[in-house]
């Protein structure tokens, strides 16, 4: 959360797979051929106690069927997440706009009403000096 940047992330599952042990086959000095394997046997007996054979480690399928639905559950919530922000970055952008066209209208009805205050000051201006010159008036 710390990260200002985008982050990836990697999921390692340990899966189980058959696989074909390859016989390889070597001559000794004599000329007898013998099985080599380089590779440690398996032990069935289990007699090895704190080692865990290969399938045991090994993730089951029901297992990376729960994953995977959890990781499609949090594709899908992020896609909402990322549409909803999206929509409110587009409703404050119209937001913004609409302020900024109200701000233009404010400011033409100000220069309005500021020429008809100064035109009211006028006339008055005008009409007082012109009852004060009218001395059958007073």
């Amino acid at each position: 959360m710390q990260a200002k940047q985008d982050l990836t992330v990697t999921l390692a599952i340990h899966t189980f797979e058959e696989k074909e042990e390859q016989i390889q086959y070597d001559i000794d000095a004599s000329g007898v051929r013998f099985v080599k394997n380089d590779s440690p046997k398996r032990s069935d007996e289990g007699s090895q106690e704190g080692v865990l054979e290969e399938d045991s480690k090994a993730a089951t399928g029901d297992e990376i069927q729960v994953v995977k639905a959890k990781l499609r559950d949090v594709q899908v919530n992020i896609k909402q997440l990322q549409s909803e922000a999206k929509l409110s970055v587009m409703r404050q952008n119209g937001h913004n706009d609409d302020l900024l066209e109200n701000q233009d209208w404010n400011f033409y009805f100000m220069l309005i009403e500021v020429a008809c205050f100064f035109c009211i000051v006028a006339y008055q201006t005008h009409h007082i000096k012109k009852m004060l010159d009218n001395k059958l008036v007073i």
